[in-house]
Order: C-alpha cells, then sequence, then structure tokens
C-alpha cells in the first residue's frame, strides 16, 4: 500500500463512527462558548465592566484566531484515531493492508494531519462565519486587509493541525484508550501548567507555548512565530519517530 492510498484510508476510517466528528463538534463548540458572549457583551455595560472592547484591532484579530482554543479536542482526535485500532482490534487489518509497520505508522501520522487540518479548518470558517457578519452589524472593522489577521489566522490554522499527529503519536504510546485520552487531558491541563509555575522560561518551549507562539500577536514571554513552529514541528518529528518504532512491538 502506498503512503497516499494509506492516508485516504485513515481519513475515511474518521467518517466509519461518530467519536472522530463528535470530538471536532465538541471543539467547535468550545470555541463557540467562548466566541459569541464576547460579541453578544460588546458595547454593554457588563461588557465595558469586564474589558471587552472589539473596537481595538488586537482583540478582534485574537477574536478571529480564536480556533485555537481547540486544541486539546485535536490532541484527543488524533489518540483516538490510533487507540481505535487497538481497542477494536482492526490494528491486525490495518497491518495486514501495509505489514511494514513504520510505513503505516507514517500514514497514520499523515492522516493525523490532514484530519488536523480540515477540523482547523472547519472551525476557523465557523468563527469568521460568525465574527466577521456579527462585526459588519456593529460597524466594526473585522481587519481583513491587515496581514497581521491574515498571520494570526493562518498561524492558528498550523498549529492546530499539529496537535492530531502529536496525539497520534501519544495513542501509539498507550494503547489503552481510556488511559491515553486521561494521560493527554492530564497532561495538558495540569503537567504543563504546574511546570509553568516552577519554571517559567520552560513554558514558551512546552506544546502549549510553542501553540500559542504561532499565532500569537507577538507576546515577548512566548518564541517568535517561526521558533514555535519549529518546536512544535520538532515535537512532531521526535515523537513520530517514536512511535513509528513503537509500532514495531508485537500486537496482541
Amino acid at each position: 500500500m502506498s503512503l497516499v492510498r494509506g492516508t485516504r484510508a485513515e481519513i475515511r476510517k474518521l467518517f466509519s463512527s461518530w467519536m472522530a466528528p463528535g470530538i471536532v463538534i465538541g471543539g467547535l463548540g468550545f470555541v463557540l462558548v467562548s466566541v459569541i458572549p464576547l460579541l453578544a457583551l460588546d458595547g454593554t455595560e457588563v461588557g465595558i465592566e469586564a474589558g471587552v472592547d472589539l473596537t481595538d484591532p488586537e482583540n478582534v484579530q485574537i477574536l478571529l484566531g480564536s480556533a485555537t482554543a481547540a486544541n486539546l479536542f485535536i490532541v484527543l482526535l488524533g489518540v483516538v484515531m490510533m487507540t481505535t485500532e487497538f481497542r477494536h482490534g482492526t490494528i491486525t487489518s490495518m497491518l495486514l493492508g501495509e505489514p511494514r509497520r513504520v510505513l503505516a505508522m507514517v500514514a497514520k501520522l499523515c492522516g493525523g494531519v490532514v484530519a488536523g487540518l480540515l477540523s482547523a479548518l472547519l472551525i476557523t470558517a465557523v468563527v469568521f462565519a460568525i465574527v466577521v457578519p456579527v462585526l459588519a452589524i456593529k460597524g466594526i472593522d473585522a481587519t481583513l486587509s491587515d496581514g497581521q489577521t491574515w498571520r494570526i489566522v493562518v498561524g492558528g490554522i498550523g498549529a492546530l493541525t499539529l496537535w492530531c499527529p502529536i496525539g497520534v503519536a501519544l495513542g501509539a504510546f498507550i494503547r489503552n484508550q481510556i488511559a491515553a485520552i486521561l494521560i493527554a487531558i492530564g497532561w495538558f491541563l495540569v503537567a504543563e501548567n504546574v511546570l509553568v509555575v516552577l519554571f517559567p522560561d520552560l513554558g514558551r518551549f512546552l506544546l502549549t507555548g510553542a501553540s500559542a507562539a504561532i499565532g500569537s500577536t507577538g507576546d515577548t514571554q512566548l518564541l517568535s512565530w517561526w521558533g514555535g513552529a519549529l518546536v512544535m514541528l520538532a515535537y512532531v518529528g521526535v515523537l513520530g519517530v517514536a512511535a513509528a518504532f513503537t509500532l514495531r512491538r508485537d500486537i496482541k
């Protein structure tokens, strides 16, 4: 099986059950829960007291790039893509179709990249479909002619895309689906925050910090956007190679 055919097969599997689409929809819902209240509160007394001000172009840019808030959901999408193979025993048929296990893992990672990209594009498109018309009604410039806006949006799409293959690699290490999901949630919601508190300078090199840097507005506490991209790609590369060799273990 070629790498292209293997990647296509991985994408088709995403639509064979409700779980993967459900995770993406959950990520979209999570983003909208933060976006819609900001749009509703802008210009109101409550919004002013809370510091909501969409007349500031930087705030509008952050709002348009808010799809990155779904990063945990996208890493869980990758985890599910991989661990489902072990949970339902379909890993055997997958490896019969492509007995070269390293190539099978590469195809799974490529499928994760495509799944992450499609998810990021979908969430971003929905955010634009809601935010841009509402801003137009309010008479607020959506800053679509500003190159900085598109750098933030495109950077956010790229960062969100890379979370999925990271989840795939994690799922190859931790084959139990429930355990892998709990570890992913624990790491990104608890462990990284603890590490940042204990070692503040380390935060920018962790996954969440690097991801935030790619779609940032120039926060001096983060890496540059290209520095964040390099760190994210390094994580994907190292974890992907390790996962490819992990798959060479005996399958039970």
